[in-house]
């Protein structure tokens, strides 16, 4: 090689490094480029519950400046159910392979329903498949980011019939609902009062972690008692238990093990000192419920698409991805799972997932739990139910909920 030719080579390699662009093969991720990747999506918040830090493609500079428009491959399609139709194909750009699985679902069909599947118990985690069956639903995908090193709770809101089943009153509150027979994506809170007591104020409602000096509510639905698992390390915490609208027990130890019966209030800090004034025997009514009242609502992450407009901007971090949209002209849902973190499929960007959900004709999507999470269920070409897309892990990993598909 010339002089000229090696100074030219490393220009390219110092502008590269200086950019952060490796001059490996299109769509091979380093272990590098992995183990520098930051989890959080910007704003905070983990992109997905494992917490895993997500791929960054190395992908050659003149490759980035080409931009060449994405290669659709291997498309496999069918009717998995009536007015349910699956597809599968392979995106390939500069960037690698990406494979991705589509749930579109005709809302006007009749007798079709959609509605939120979880575990037996907030507190609970099942595999998808599992959780589909059981339902007896026809198709599922995975649902809420949840509290995967401790409690196993999800973070965000969800109903059980028309009812509340759990969610804080703020903080982690972005859903799609379902309001007068109209879909939405947008901010769901949680109100919850403890009548003729305006002293306690309520922050969470079956929530893996009572917020800092907050109230919790915890109802059968949760399992077993909390305890301290909910509470992290706070020093001052107190526990109402109500049966038949009265006050049965107050105390400053946290049960744990125990089947909870009835309601039970858990304070931190200063509401566990207004929690003392509650004395046995007292009458106390506590009552939940999610703004705008839906009967049908499931938490996420983040809004894609609101009104058609795009509400992300991270085009960098690759994971596996759920998500969920509304076409209001066509009356569909569509579910979407991408998958991730393997040689066969690099996952897609926050942008990527938003970009194809406009693709498809979505005006409003939510971000669902991915990485690991990411599961797709659906009846095959024969009606056999079954798990449709590569979950990164290997195998199914257990989560708390999801959404399922209905038909009578």
């Amino acid at each position: 090689m010339s002089a000229l030719g090696s100074a030219r080579s490393l220009s390219v390699a110092v502008l590269a490094g200086c950019l952060g662009v490796g001059l490996l093969p299109a769509g091979t991720p380093s272990a590098t480029a992995r183990e520098a990747t930051p989890s959080a999506s910007g704003d905070g918040r983990s992109q997905t519950s494992d917490g895993e830090p997500g791929w960054m493609p190395d992908v050659p500079w003149s490759a980035r400046l080409a931009k060449r428009d994405p290669v659709d491959t291997s498309l496999v399609t069918w009717r998995a159910g009536r007015g349910v139709t699956y597809r599968r194909w392979a995106r390939t750009d500069e960037r690698g392979r990406a494979r991705i699985h589509v749930l579109r679902i005709d809302l006007r069909t009749t007798g079709l329903k959609v509605a939120p599947i979880g575990a037996p118990t907030v507190a609970g985690r099942e595999r998808m498949l599992s959780m589909v069956k059981r339902n007896k639903a026809i198709a599922g995908i995975n649902g809420d980011f949840f509290d995967i090193g401790n409690t196993g709770a999800p973070l965000g809101v969800a109903t059980a019939g028309a009812k509340l089943r759990h969610g804080p009153v703020a903080g982690w509150n972005n859903a799609i609902y379902k309001v007068k027979g109209r879909w939405a994506v947008g901010e769901l809170p949680v109100v919850a009062k403890v009548r003729n007591h305006p002293e306690l104020v309520v922050t969470n409602v079956n929530s893996p972690q009572i917020a800092k000096g907050g109230l919790g509510v915890y109802t059968s639905a949760w399992g077993t008692m909390p305890g301290r698992s909910v509470t992290g390390d706070q020093r001052i915490v107190r526990e109402v238990v109500i049966r038949g609208g009265r006050v049965v027990s107050n105390k400053r130890k946290l049960t744990t093990g125990k089947a909870v019966r009835g309601t039970v209030l858990i304070g931190r800090g200063r509401s566990a000192t207004k929690l003392a004034g509650l004395k046995v025997g007292r009458k106390v009514r506590v009552a939940t419920w999610l703004k705008g009242q839906p009967t049908v609502a499931i938490g996420g992450d983040r809004p894609l698409l609101v009104d058609g407009v795009r509400r992300v901007v991270d085009d960098v971090t690759l994971h596996p991805r759920t998500a969920v949209g509304i076409d209001r002209d066509t009356k569909a849902m569509y579910w979407v799972v991408v998958d991730g973190r393997t040689k066969s499929s690099r996952g897609f960007s926050m942008v990527e997932l938003a970009n194809l959900m406009t693709e498809l004709g979505v005006e409003d999507a939510l971000n669902l739990d991915g990485g690991g999470s990411s599961t797709m269920i659906a009846r095959n070409q024969s009606g056999k139910v079954s798990v449709r897309n590569y979950p990164s892990d290997g195998a199914q990993r257990v989560v708390p909920n999801g959404l399922g598909v209905f038909i009578r």
